[in-house]
């Protein structure tokens, strides 16, 4: 914690999370947000299970995976069900000068902010608008919105509190013998065969 001078970021870096405060001026306390908190952990469950590759696709799935289970943290510790939820990660980062909702949308991304600092939300929500770039290791926090909204709209159509069903379903495609260079498809696939198991 308290990591750097006016640090602008969180992060799991192989061994430990890192969070830091942020500048003051767009962000604050990267650890007052749970959903950042259960992000940052899940990086941790990821690399010691499929271990998906950082670049995209793959590093995208391993972002949206984060944010998943970043969500049923939050929704667990509110005692929410899905439709109750914000599905909104990192609301609390941001200082009141901040224009948006949040870091991102998993039920609507691309709509999390639009901010003049941080420009507007890419994110976003379909393969039709897959993004392709060399930026961001392939974008993969860009293109992890659609499987967010995946996440989230079978979350709300299952109903009830999304980690009972929904999130048990990602985690055992997950740990299922996901390859570490798993597209999206191939970890549509694997949900499919988890929830049908």
């Amino acid at each position: 914690m308290h990591y750097g001078v006016d640090y602008d970021n969180a992060f799991w870096d192989g061994e430990r999370m890192v969070f830091g405060d942020g500048d003051g001026e767009v962000f604050q306390h990267f650890t007052g947000s749970l959903t950042v908190i259960g992000h940052e952990l899940a990086h941790g469950v990821v690399q010691h299970t499929a271990n998906l590759e950082y670049q995209g696709q793959p590093g995208a799935l391993n972002e949206s995976i984060a944010d998943v289970f970043g969500a049923l943290t939050e929704q667990y510790a509110l005692g929410q069900t899905a439709d109750q939820a914000t599905w909104l990660i990192g609301a609390e980062i941001f200082t009141d000068a901040f224009e948006g909702a949040a870091l991102r949308s998993m039920i609507a991304p691309g709509t999390a902010y639009d901010d003049d600092e941080l420009g507007k939300d890419p994110q976003p929500d379909h393969m039709s608008g897959f993004v392709r770039t060399t930026e961001d290791n392939g974008g993969v926090h860009i293109n992890s919105g659609i499987p967010n909204r995946a996440f989230a709209l079978f979350a709300i159509d299952l109903g009830g509190k999304a980690w009972e069903r929904a999130g048990t379903v990602w985690y055992r495609a997950l740990t299922g013998g996901l390859s570490s260079t798993a597209t999206f498809t191939q970890f549509a696939d694997a949900t499919v065969a988890a929830a049908a198991a």
